[in-house]
């Protein structure tokens, strides 16, 4: 089931395909009547991705900035997993993996990511499942955060 929502982003990077995480919003904004129509109840570890442009407008009130109200849809992070007991929809508790080898190729996964150990994620895709660092198996998934 894909959750879609409607917000209010930037004009200037409102266009269908961009892919964005929740900006770190001003104080000033979370008194905006329109905190949440921006974007305020996103969750900052997940990715979204724009996949209709409506035709509403508005400025904000806090910067005068062109808004524009826009559908999107959650986007699966990509992260790495321990391989073990592993299986598409099902649903873990994330755990850094510990690579400090700056060229292996998977580094990026190990320390590229939002996540926190202990963060729930659902597994929705399995893109390799047979990547060894520091001597275990691991997997590189696409998941979704879970709340």
């Amino acid at each position: 089931m894909v959750n879609r929502k409607a917000v209010l982003m930037p004009a200037a990077s409102a266009f269908v395909g961009y892919v964005f995480q929740k900006a770190l919003l001003d104080s000033a904004c979370k008194t905006c009547p329109m905190y949440n129509f921006c974007g305020g109840d996103l969750n900052p570890k997940s990715n979204y991705r724009v996949t209709a442009l409506r035709d509403t407008t508005k400025k904000c009130p806090q910067t005068g900035e062109d808004l524009r109200a826009v559908d999107i849809v959650e986007e699966p992070l990509t992260v790495l997993v321990e391989k073990r007991g592993l299986l598409k929809g099902i649903t873990v508790r994330y755990k850094p993996v510990d690579c400090e080898d700056r060229f292996n190729r998977y580094y990026f996964y190990c320390r590229g990511t939002a996540l926190q150990e202990g963060d729930r994620i659902r597994v929705e895709e399995i893109v390799d499942d047979n990547i060894s660092i520091n001597g275990k198996t691991y997997a590189l998934v696409k998941a979704i955060l879970k709340a």
